[in-house]
């Protein structure tokens, strides 16, 4: 009987995210806000299950704490990065935005694609970011 909740549930949020997807072309920046909070759902319901499981002895429960470990450090680190909080070469360069993205990108695009590979402009220097 229990089962059939669950999989009501389930169902339910996967029918939630893709009607984020279908929302992110209305207002992306509350839909990218919505999924990142479906993420901390995410992480909080499965370690909770995880827990539960592997405190039962469940073998697989088990296994799947050093991957979801991992995964909540990088939830962690994400949250950090958007809060602001975490900052460096590193972070500058993993959450770059696209190219195409900033003013000026189509010119810069059109322009390199037009020149030789010998006339391309040299790639930033190691420290130099190049978003903006």
């Amino acid at each position: 009987m229990w089962h059939g909740w669950i999989k009501t549930l389930f169902w339910c949020w996967i029918a939630a995210q893709f009607g984020l997807v279908l929302f992110a072309v209305v207002d992306p920046r509350l839909a990218s806000g919505l999924a990142r909070s479906s993420l901390l759902g995410i992480a909080a319901i499965g370690t909770c299950l995880i827990a539960y499981l592997a405190l039962r002895g469940q073998d697989r429960a088990l296994l799947l704490i050093p991957s979801w470990m991992l995964l909540l450090v990088w939830l962690f680190g994400a949250a950090m990065i958007v809060l602001g909080k975490l900052s460096g070469d590193i972070v500058v360069t993993g959450t770059c935005r696209w190219p195409g993205s900033y003013p000026g990108a189509a010119r810069l695009h059109r322009d390199a694609i037009r020149l030789p590979l010998h006339r391309r402009p040299a790639p930033a220097r190691a420290g130099q970011a190049r978003c903006r």
